[in-house]
């Protein structure tokens, strides 16, 4: 089904897929493959795919002729070199090389590089004995790993920790920030010995390193942080009604001022509170236009898309342009869209979640990264 386009329709549709036919017969997929093309004089292959993408030094990946051997063994496996930003060299993996012929193809990743194991202390109790058996499996296997575990036997160690409350028969999760702060998750899984208890937990698991391994994706050298301002903004509701969007206009709360204090924000929850970010580039006049994606990570290993770059026709509109002209709004503005909105989990006082502010001087397609929480769908967890 197709839309005809319609000069007048506000908000615009915004993201990598506005183009894309609405409705298919396919689910979504997390397989990202890449182009490569192997170089004249050596026996390795440039992707085009670096570290902005995160791609980790020691990746290793499948190579295929073409889209329709993607259903079939690869031709040969190649390992990732240290990334560039934007390209990756891949050297072959094994002695008999036999991706030679092929000059031009695709891979994806199939195993972890360097620095993306998540982590993980599981409480050694009876009661998980199927979790770690599911765990044993997953660690063993040698195929369409992207990214691997690492158990630990310190609690105080573990990027997520898993215990049990036995007051209330549940599987509880503790999870660590960068800073080394350590977080209760909101929710739980029932705990009901059954066959089903592993695939529950190994659910939450599998989500925390999707979760944390985009959540510690930095440059390996800052280039422009420091030149790009991050507001973000308590936002309050006008007189003046917007006949386009058929609202009253939003805008920034003059005594709210900017609520991002050194990295970390402060925010009160309230059912009428609306909140809104403002991103600037400072760069000097003849730097690079800058490319920006927003993502909110929750405290439930869910990951929401606040902002991507608009795409037209197949262009990918630049977000920032440097000196100050003009900047990313989120919430208010034109740029569509909506204000976000913070509740509380029944029976909580407090909660963390986390920003994360993607910025690149070429476009990237990041909606990969967004996930619905593995808690949707569980056995009414509490």
């Amino acid at each position: 089904m197709r839309l005809p386009k319609l000069a007048s329709q506000s908000p615009q549709c915004e993201g990598y897929h506005k183009d894309r036919i609405l409705f298919n017969n396919r689910g979504p997929s997390r397989q990202i493959y890449y182009k490569v093309r192997k170089s004249d004089d050596k026996l390795e292959y440039q992707m085009n795919a670096g570290s902005a993408h995160g791609i980790t030094e020691e990746a290793k990946f499948a190579l295929y002729r073409d889209r329709d051997s993607f259903s079939g063994p690869p031709s040969a496996v190649l390992i990732a070199q240290t990334p560039m930003a934007f390209s990756t060299t891949l050297i072959s993996a094994g002695d008999n090389d036999s991706s030679v012929s092929i000059k031009e193809g695709f891979v994806r990743q199939t195993h972890a590089g360097v620095g993306e194991d998540l982590r993980l202390y599981v409480i050694m109790d009876e009661r998980l004995l199927k979790v770690f058996e599911s765990l044993s499996k997953e660690m063993d296997r040698n195929d369409d790993r992207k990214r691997r575990i690492k158990l630990v036997e310190r609690k105080e160690d573990a990027e997520l920790a898993i215990d049990i409350d036995s007051q209330e028969d549940v599987v509880v999760f503790d999870m660590r920030d960068l800073c080394g702060r350590t977080y209760r998750v909101p929710k739980t899984v029932k705990l009901l010995v059954d066959e089903f208890l592993a695939d529950d937990v190994y659910a939450v698991i599998n989500a925390a390193v999707h979760y944390y391994y985009h959540l510690r994706r930095s440059p390996v050298k800052e280039m422009f942080g420091k030149k790009v301002d991050i507001e973000f903004l308590k936002l309050k509701k006008t007189d003046e009604f917007d006949y386009e969007t058929f609202s009253f206009a939003v805008v920034p709360d003059p005594d709210g001022g900017n609520l991002n204090v050194a990295g970390n924000v402060d925010v009160f929850v309230d059912d009428d509170a609306m909140y809104g970010m403002r991103i600037t580039s400072r760069l000097p006049p003849k730097a690079p236009e800058l490319y920006c994606s927003v993502f909110f990570f929750d405290s439930d290993f869910s990951i929401v898309s606040y902002y991507e770059p608009g795409i037209a026709g197949g262009h990918v509109d630049a977000s920032l342009k440097p000196n100050s002209k003009g900047a990313v709004t989120i919430g208010f503005g034109a740029g569509g869209v909506p204000a976000r909105r913070y509740h509380l989990e029944t029976g909580n006082d407090s909660d963390v979640g986390f920003l994360k502010v993607f910025l690149s001087t070429e476009p990237l397609d990041l909606s990969h990264i967004c996930q619905r929480s593995p808690f949707d769908g569980l056995r009414k967890e509490k």
